[in-house]
C-alpha cells in the first residue's frame, strides 16, 4: 500500500511532543504537558447505565476495498501532535492530518467531534482523511487514562517497564500483557476497564468520528525479546486485535503503522 510520498508539517514553528520517525526534519520537544488527574486503578461501582455501543453488520470485503481507497488517494499530509491551532489545521490543504485527538490542541484539550466532523473537510470542500496518534509501545506520563503516579512509586502494574532514556516521561510497555491490551481496548462493548462507563483509550477515538489511528511504537517488540517472547508474531496478534475491536463500531477505521516494516510480511 502506497501511503504518502513526503511529511508535511501544519505550522513550521510549532514544536511536537511526541517523536519524529518519519524522516522530516530534526524538531526540538516541548516539554509534555503535567498529567491530568486519574480514577484509581480499582474499578469503582458504576454511577450510571453504560453506554450500549450498537455495531453495525456490514460486509468486510467492501469495507476494506473502501478504506484502501482513500487512503492510496491521499497525496499530502499534515503531522503535528502539539501545539495544534484548530484554524490553521482547518485551513490547510492536506488530504490526510495526523492529530493527537487527547492532548494535541495549543489548549491541550481533547478535540470535540464536531471539530473533527469539521477537520474531514478541506478548505475547497473535498474530504479529508482525520486520524490520531496512538502509542502501543510505550505510554505517557501526561495520559491520564493508563498512567498513574502511583505507578512510578508503589503498584505499577505487570506491563509498565523502564522508562525510555531517550525520551524522558515516556515508559516501555510490555505490549504482549494482556492487561496492557485490554487497557486500551477496553471490554467486548469497548468500555474503560476501570470503570466500565467511559470509552477506553481506543474507543474514544473511535467514537470521536475519526477516521483511524496512526500507531507508534509498534517496533518495541524488538527492544523486550526477553519479556515478549516471539514478539514480532504477537505485535501482528495485537494489531489485529485492535482493528477488529475497533471495526465492530466503525468497519471503515483505518490503522496505520509509523515504522516497524518487518511487520510487512504479514
Amino acid at each position: 500500500m502506497a501511503l504518502i510520498a513526503s511529511l508535511a508539517v501544519l505550522s513550521p514553528v510549532q514544536s511536537y511532543a511526541a517523536r519524529d520517525n518519519l524522516g522530516g526534519p530534526a524538531i526540538e520537544a516541548v516539554p509534555a504537558p503535567k498529567p491530568a488527574q486519574r480514577p484509581t486503578r480499582a474499578a469503582p461501582a458504576p454511577t450510571a447505565t453504560p453506554v450500549a455501543l450498537k455495531f453495525p453488520k456490514i460486509d468486510a470485503k467492501a469495507a476494506e476495498i473502501e478504506r484502501l481507497a482513500r487512503i492510496n488517494g491521499a497525496k499530502s499530509w499534515g503531522y503535528q501532535l502539539a501545539g495544534m491551532k484548530f484554524e490553521e489545521a482547518m485551513a490547510s490543504p492536506y488530504d490526510m492530518l495526523v492529530i493527537d485527538a487527547t492532548t494535541g490542541l495549543a489548549s491541550g484539550r481533547p478535540f470535540t467531534r464536531d471539530e473533527i466532523t469539521a477537520l474531514k473537510r478541506k478548505p475547497d470542500g473535498t474530504r479529508r482523511i482525520v486520524v490520531s496518534y496512538l502509542s502501543v509501545g510505550e505510554a505517557e506520563i501526561y495520559r491520564p487514562d493508563y498512567y498513574a503516579k502511583e505507578y512510578m512509586e508503589e503498584e505499577a502494574p505487570d506491563w509498565l517497564m523502564h522508562e525510555n532514556k531517550d525520551w524522558p516521561g515516556n515508559r516501555i510497555i510490555r505490549f504482549c500483557a494482556d492487561g496492557w491490551q485490554t487497557t486500551i481496548l477496553g471490554d467486548e462493548a469497548g468500555r474503560n476497564i476501570y470503570n466500565s462507563i467511559e470509552a477506553s483509550p481506543l474507543y474514544r477515538l473511535v467514537e470521536s468520528g475519526l477516521d483511524g489511528v496512526y500507531l507508534d511504537r509498534v517496533d518495541v517488540y524488538e527492544e523486550i525479546r526477553k519479556e515478549c517472547p516471539n514478539g514480532e508474531q504477537k505485535m501482528v496478534d495485537f494489531i489485529a486485535r485492535l482493528a477488529a475491536h475497533a471495526r465492530k463500531a466503525n468497519p471503515h477505521f483505518m490503522v496505520i503503522l509509523q515504522n516497524a516494516e518487518d511487520l510487512l510480511k504479514n
